[in-house]
């Protein structure tokens, strides 16, 4: 479970999903046959040439929840990306029902946290090209996504930030 292939040509990469995808730190597993339930085929278009290709994509509540449990710096910044738009919660708490609560809980809130760190804030504007405007949108739909993870799950703040720390 959770072979993949990496591929990276000059700026550009992709994951490939073979079988599914296990996070090692949290023990989490995304099984192809779930990821590929809500998985559509959207096009991706080369930089410099012509070719397009239709790969099937996760949907974007499967991105969130694989981004959620890794938890890593980039994975944060990029579920802030995630958050925004109209966002289907059973198909996330789908997605995160096989995923160690507290792990998911942790990261949640040094999201929650990061959204007020300048670094994090700098290196969101510089990765995705956002200016001030795009970023407060960002910002608005991420803090939702991390109160709605809470109510969701019920989570206590207090005991949320004690498994953070």
């Amino acid at each position: 479970m959770g072979a993949s292939e990496h591929w990276k040509s000059g700026p550009l990469s992709v994951d490939l999903l073979i079988d599914g995808v296990h996070d090692r730190r949290s023990g989490a597993t995304f099984a192809w046959t779930e990821v590929r339930r809500t998985a559509t085929r959207r096009p991706v278009r080369g930089l410099a040439s012509d070719i397009s290709v239709t790969p099937l994509v996760a949907a974007r509540e499967v991105l969130l929840a694989m981004k959620l449990v890794a938890g890593r710096f980039v994975d944060l910044r990029d579920v802030a990306v995630l958050s925004s738009g109209p966002l289907d919660e059973e198909e996330l708490a789908r997605a995160l029902a096989n995923c160690p609560e507290g792990h998911v809980r942790a990261n949640a809130v040094r999201l929650a946290s990061s959204l007020d760190d300048q670094n994090f804030r700098d290196s969101l504007k510089g990765v995705y090209r956002m200016d001030d405007r795009a970023f407060n949108r960002y910002l608005v739909s991420t803090r939702a996504l991390c109160r709605r993870l809470g109510d969701r799950f019920g989570w206590d703040r207090s005991a949320a930030e004690k498994d953070a720390l």
